[in-house]
């Protein structure tokens, strides 16, 4: 057995942490010699009740292929319901979850028309900051990271069924954003840290399961390293500008995908099983290139104010060998982990390219992977549309218009030679 120098550092393997156990970590696998025309090339090993999987990188064709979605759909009058901090999920049939803030919408895709659920404010029904939403059974829920607490609604009457104040785990204060994925009687939250510790050692998220019915204290699933925090002028921001990131999704059957995105590497597991599927490709870090360099946000509407604090933060953060290799994940409905990914076209600092298209890529690249760990293929969309969910055979997230403003929209997966079905 031949040990990758990707995989020899282990900096990347998840500290999954089952109520019961604590898996081993398994050893990277080289992958076979690549078989022309097939969709994934690798070798599966087992190391106690761990799955590694490892994927061989292709040519730049390859990998960009088999297929592209240029045409998004903007959904009418979504774009009076978002901000650029907007939280999105499916609704009951026909009908989107759309939140954003304090309130709650639940958009009918056929008619176009959305009812408002909640309000500011602490009372029932009422929200101070909206970090997940999601359906449980017939009901809508909605968690509050500020006031750690979970609201159902009965989607015909509006009427607020049920409320339960959670606990975090302790020394984790912070609710993560995330779909809320209800399993049973339990529910997997995000937490990150009670406070960021400017030159202190790194911060972690811990991904924790709560019951719905008793309000005793969380357990434990995993931990993800994040960043470590610097301060800028009085800012803080983080202290390398690539790095370890919190990167998670949870589905609909209790399958967690997790990583850091700095080597391509990731886990998926169920939240009450002790097997665990690692899968890597061999991708090697895009350079740094322009990511250092101030760049100017006047010409674009921006202020000399932001201008000034963007660039003491970008000059001043520390640089490594090169940027991450995967930047988000996300569990489909058929339990595919979709993975998108760095490639060489992303030139420019992320703070700038959050901030305009002009600093981005034309396209971001997503990486499909089967349940198994192996490559399935991969989808090339617009980096003005960021991608919040997948299912049904449609992409569904955020477009941002040419002019700067924002609408729900999506695309429909169409591959060459049939479709995502498999």
């Amino acid at each position: 057995m031949h040990i990758s120098p990707e995989c020899s550092s282990g900096r990347y393997w998840l500290r999954f942490r089952p109520v019961a156990a604590v898996l081993a970590v398994c050893a990277c696998v080289q992958p076979d010699a690549p078989s022309h025309g097939q969709p994934w090339v690798g070798t599966m090993r087992t190391v106690g009740d761990t799955l590694l999987v490892q994927t061989e990188r292709g040519s730049v064709l390859q990998r960009l292929g088999p297929f592209t979605i240029d045409s998004l759909l903007p959904l009418p009058g979504t774009d009076t319901l978002v901000g650029r901090a907007v939280l999105l999920a499916p609704g009951v049939g026909r009908s989107l979850l759309i939140a954003s803030g304090t309130t709650l919408y639940l958009y009918n895709w056929e008619s176009g028309h959305a009812e408002q659920f909640g309000r500011a404010g602490s009372g029932p029904g009422e929200f101070r900051q909206i970090v997940g939403v999601g359906l449980q059974g017939d009901s809508l829920i909605v968690w509050d990271a500020v006031l750690r607490r979970m609201t159902w609604f009965e989607v015909e009457s509006h009427e607020v069924m049920r409320t339960l104040n959670l606990l975090p785990p302790i020394g984790y204060g912070t609710a993560q954003p995330m779909r809320l994925r209800p399993l049973g009687t339990q529910i997997v939250l995000g937490w990150g840290s009670d406070m960021v510790n400017s030159g202190g050692p790194p911060d972690t998220v811990v991904l924790a399961v709560h019951d719905l019915v008793k309000e005793d204290g969380p357990a434990r699933v995993a931990a993800l390293e994040s960043l470590s925090w610097a301060s800028f002028g009085g800012i803080n921001a983080p202290r390398a500008a690539f790095g370890p990131k919190p990167l998670f999704d949870v589905d609909d059957n209790g399958h967690v995908v997790a990583g850091n995105g700095v080597e391509y590497c990731f886990g998926r597991r169920g939240v009450f099983s002790d097997s665990v599927v690692h899968a890597c490709r061999t991708w090697p870090r895009v350079p740094i290139a322009r990511a250092r360099e101030r760049q100017s946000l006047t010409d674009d509407g921006g202020s000399r104010q932001l201008d000034e604090i963007l660039g003491s933060i970008v000059t001043g953060q520390e640089y490594g060998s090169g940027r991450n290799s995967y930047d988000q994940l996300l569990l489909d409905d058929l339990g595919r982990t979709w993975v998108r990914v760095v490639d060489s076209s992303q030139v420019f600092h992320p703070m700038y390219a959050a901030r305009s298209p002009k600093w981005r890529s034309q396209y971001f690249v997503w990486d499909v992977f089967l349940p198994d760990g192996r490559l399935w293929s991969s989808v090339r969309v617009p980096s003005a549309f960021a991608v919040h969910f997948v299912q049904d055979g449609r992409l569904v997230g955020i477009l941002e218009r040419e002019d700067g403003s924002v609408a729900v929209a999506y695309g429909v997966l169409h591959p060459p030679g049939g479709e995502l079905t498999q």
